[in-house]
């Protein structure tokens, strides 16, 4: 009703991670992009990692072929390049500060080719969730492999640990 103030839980699940109010993050992941937060994916050691050494390498030339990388691309531009987020007066807008990391679960190596890329995704937004305070025990049981993958993958060892329980 009308005197319904969300919980802090519920507000940070559904503007922060659902509609990705505010994001300050990118991850581009099983063709998808996941406005997310830095605040809250930094609880995992692996994007606390990717973060920082982004900006230590900032000053150095973009490297590729690894299975995570930052992109300084503005991730308002449409694939010709136009920067449909900038202002035309050349200030700077809050799509500047923004930084695309592109994941690639689906190549060899970086998770199990035995497990579907379905599977995989599911178990990523799963572990997002986590980090968001959203824990979802009744799916996360489903897919207790996929769980402890992604959980070795991201070092969340709460989510190993509670697979491991399954």
């Amino acid at each position: 009703g009308c005197c319904h103030t969300p919980s802090i839980s519920e507000h940070l699940f559904l503007n922060g991670l659902v509609r990705g109010d505010h994001y300050d993050v990118i991850i581009r992941a099983f063709g998808k992009k996941y406005k997310l937060h830095k605040l809250f994916l930094d609880r995992s050691p692996y994007f606390r990692s990717l973060f920082s050494w982004s900006t230590s390498m900032k000053s150095h030339a973009n490297t590729s072929g690894n299975s995570s990388s930052g992109s300084e691309s503005d991730p308002e531009s449409d694939s010709n390049g136009s920067d449909r987020g900038k202002s035309s007066r050349g200030t700077k807008t809050d799509s500047d500060y923004r930084k695309v990391y592109d994941l690639r679960f689906e190549e060899d190596g970086v998770l199990s080719d035995s497990t579907s890329l379905s599977c995989k995704q599911k178990s990523f937004e799963l572990a997002i969730s986590r980090l968001y305070g959203a824990v979802n025990l009744k799916e996360e049981c489903k897919i207790p492999y996929n769980m402890i993958e992604i959980g070795q993958y991201l070092a969340l060892s709460d989510i190993v640990c509670t697979a491991t329980d399954y």
